[in-house]
């Protein structure tokens, strides 16, 4: 929920500084207050990710244990599946 209000404000005063920059205003503060906010929205998704990676993973989903999904499963590595022989 946090992180949908933050990024509700984000938006906000990212409409508010490309207005104010589009009509030629002083728009300073407010392309601090964005850079704060959108800061604030990376760091809130950073800690998100590393408390939703379950454990034995890292924040982009790979395991740490060190085991290879790259394995096959094929006969004899010839493509096929099966060891049956036609006669």
């Amino acid at each position: 929920m946090f992180l949908g209000v933050l990024g509700f404000f984000t938006t906000l005063v990212f409409v508010a500084t490309a207005i104010a920059e589009l009509r030629g205003e002083q728009a300073l503060a407010r392309a601090v207050a964005l850079a704060v906010m959108v800061s604030l929205v990376l760091v809130t998704l950073r800690i998100r990710r590393s408390i939703a990676a379950p454990r034995g993973t890292d924040s982009a989903g790979s395991s740490t244990t060190g085991s290879s999904t790259t394995g096959s499963s094929t006969a004899g590595g010839t493509g096929e599946t099966g060891t049956a022989t036609r006669g």
